[in-house]
């Protein structure tokens, strides 16, 4: 019993002198904001997983606490805004979360924006970065008018020696790839007199012999580079074999047809370069969709490790997300009462979705529309309206100057999450959902009618509505 608590006492200090401290001080328009902490589990879709979850309290403050035992990447999010940070194990941090987006242009969801760090030591991995990057950047400002040619290749060479001088003792896997697969990418537009030697000396560099990580940021993006439109190359019969394959939905073919690729031999990358490929093709109208669907299937069922397994249903999912006949997300938001709603709620009846929000002069002329819509087919289908104003005052200004609108009102919070998996990129937004909460389309056709096709929605709710009313039988002598 005491070697049994010795060990729990050891384990407990151990976890705790691994422990790393973020805080951070932010803007005082997200008082009261819930903050994300957030990692990528992969770097194909950029799927993540909430790793801890706070509120900006009224110091315009809010902290997060983890444990990593190396050197690991996180993202802070609040809304639609997003900072990446680095965190090294057992050190404190005191961030600022800029609130402008870092390129001053504005997504519906993940607009990177600057943290600025109080302090930094030259030992510490955000540091080590930032240098990393400002010498390749001085090395780019130098050359860029000298890409391509000789002198681009010998001043790179200067550069990977440089870096190794720099960064090659540091005991940080994290870093020693971000400096390795940064530099990397210029090799790919490297002069070379054979094109088939440059791409030799690349794969045998940077991913033969190295494993494939789909949880570093730097190793993927290098490597989606270098197997980009794999399978959409033609081959030396000027055929789509490799495209044809997948769209076949045959694993075996497209394994068997893709190993004859001398940069696909490891089971592991043709694995990864089906699943990325896929994932980049899917909307290539040469690319049949049932076929790319199975190959994912298979992936996710024959897959030679779980993160590669992961990552096909990863990709599957952000494919399909929103496909007729794809469950539709269950989201749970306050209406105009302060009341939860959930979708699920509604389950039996059709629901028709839209996403607005009042400086959008679209959604809010077609508003008239949808009170009608609700007015005269209300019977049958639940008309929920989802307002992504930033602010929630104005949410309640707008729900106290229209009281006649008794529809489903209700605030996203600044669930930005809700956004994404609805793929909403514009508003207003429309989805139309069955009884059985599954998509019938997404985005639906509009309450006013489209200058492309003169269709509303208004087509589809009439027989919805002359399906579901039961008509009156005529009787003799009645």
């Amino acid at each position: 019993m005491r070697s049994i608590f010795q060990i729990l006492c050891f384990i407990c200090i151990g976890s705790s002198l691994w422990s790393s401290t973020i805080t951070a001080t932010t803007h005082k328009s997200f008082v009261g904001k819930t903050v994300n902490l957030i990692q990528y589990t992969d770097y194909i879709t950029y799927g993540y997983e909430v790793i801890a979850t706070t509120e900006v309290n009224e110091k315009q403050q809010f902290s997060f606490n983890t444990s990593n035992t190396t050197a690991e990447q996180y993202v802070i999010q609040i809304e639609d805004l997003v900072g990446n940070i680095y965190v090294d194990p057992n050190t404190s941090y005191n961030i600022y979360f800029s609130p402008v987006s870092v390129d001053g242009v504005y997504k519906m969801t993940r607009n990177e924006v600057d943290i600025l760090f109080d302090t930094l030591v030259s030992s510490d991995i955000n540091r080590q970065i930032i240098d990393c990057d400002i010498m390749i950047d001085e090395f780019l400002y130098k050359n860029k008018n000298s890409i391509g040619t000789p002198q681009f290749k010998k001043s790179l060479d200067t550069l990977k020696k440089k870096a190794s001088e720099t960064f090659g003792g540091i005991d940080k896997i994290l870093l020693q790839n971000y400096v390795k697969y940064s530099i990397g990418n210029f090799d790919l537009i490297a002069l070379s007199d054979d094109q088939q030697i440059n791409r030799l000396y690349n794969y045998q560099t940077y991913i033969h012999n190295h494993p494939v990580q789909l949880r570093d940021q730097a190793f993927m993006t290098y490597f989606n580079k270098f197997y980009d439109k794999t399978l959409s190359t033609l081959d030396k019969n000027h055929e789509y074999a490799l495209l044809d394959a997948a769209s076949s939905g045959n694993y075996t073919k497209l394994d068997t047809t893709l190993r004859q690729d001398f940069y696909c031999k490891r089971k592991s990358v043709r694995e990864l370069v089906i699943v990325s490929n896929i994932f980049e093709l899917y909307h290539d109208e040469r690319l049949y969709k049932k076929g790319a669907r199975a190959i994912l299937d298979s992936v996710i069922s024959r897959g030679s490790s779980d993160e590669i397994k992961e990552a096909a249903k990863q990709v599957k999912y952000q494919l399909t997300k929103t496909d007729k006949g794809s469950v539709a997300y269950d989201f749970s938001l306050p209406n105009q009462n302060n009341k939860q709603v959930k979708l699920s709620d509604f389950k039996g009846k059709y629901v028709y979705i839209n996403f607005w929000a009042t400086w959008s002069n679209d959604a809010m002329a077609e508003m008239a529309l949808f009170k009608r819509f609700e007015e005269e087919y209300g019977k049958h289908i639940e008309f929920v309206s989802i307002n992504i104003d930033s602010k929630k005052q104005t949410f309640d200004n707008y729900i106290a100057s229209n009281p006649n609108n008794k529809w489903h009102m209700l605030y996203y919070g600044g669930d930005v999450n809700l956004l994404e998996t609805y793929e909403v990129t514009s508003i207003p937004h429309y989805v139309l959902i069955d009884p059985e909460g599954k998509i019938i389309e997404s985005p639906a056709q509009r309450p006013a009618t489209s200058r492309a096709n003169y269709v509303s929605i208004d087509k589809t709710f009439f027989e919805i509505n002359k399906k579901l009313t039961k008509r009156k039988r005529f009787q003799i002598g009645r």
